[in-house]
């Protein structure tokens, strides 16, 4: 079961990886600035956890945010790839993003329903304010069993979130215990490694 797991690239909730994957290629092209409105197709799950409450439009908490597609892809849009500082309270709440995020839509498709939890499909209109219009759709994001991520890539992932709480050494002294996961005789080891102490807070 662990070999069928989807990973999450992104610090993110699952259902906005897609998105954001084709925001973060869109934005090379279409500056956020230039946004005349955008259009999210998604599936079902994806539009119940992301978009169907209004304070998805406004969120005043990690929590929300976390779960606000309308946030992180204006954030990603404005920002680039989302981190731990995205969820920062003075960025979550930050008023200057919101004419932004009042731009994007966000509707079920049910065919994109139907083909849930196979794949992920998810579609992204963008008009600009010249009236340029500019359509991407993915199925798989980065960490999908049909798109996985690499080892290094894991591994980034990895030292991004460990090494601000663990340090650097003691990070890479657990991620190399968490690869000998399999030969290792008393999975305690694999707790310690984990223990925050007193000088890496």
């Amino acid at each position: 079961m662990v070999e069928r797991a989807f990973l999450k690239y992104f610090v993110t909730e699952y259902h906005s990886q897609a998105p954001l994957w084709m925001v973060l290629d869109l934005r090379e092209r279409v500056p956020w600035q230039e946004i005349e409105q955008v259009n999210v197709q998604t599936y079902f799950m994806a539009y119940s956890e992301l978009a169907s409450e209004p304070a998805k439009w406004n969120p005043q908490t990690r929590e929300t945010a976390d779960h606000s597609l309308a946030y992180l892809l204006a954030t990603a849009w404005r920002d680039g790839a989302p981190s731990l500082a995205t969820f920062e309270l003075d960025r979550v709440r930050d008023p200057e993003l919101r004419p932004l995020m009042n731009r994007i839509q966000v509707a079920e498709n049910p065919e994109f329903t139907r083909e849930f939890p196979a794949s992920l499909p998810t579609q992204v209109e963008v008009i600009t304010r010249s009236g340029k219009r500019i359509v991407e759709r993915t199925t798989y994001p980065k960490g999908h069993l049909q798109n996985p991520m690499s080892d290094q890539e894991v591994e980034g992932k990895f030292r991004s979130l460990a090494e601000p709480v663990l340090g650097e050494t003691r990070a890479r002294t657990a991620l190399d215990t968490l690869w000998q996961v399999d030969d290792l005789a008393n999975l305690g080891v694999v707790v310690d490694a984990f223990v925050v102490q007193n000088e890496d807070v």
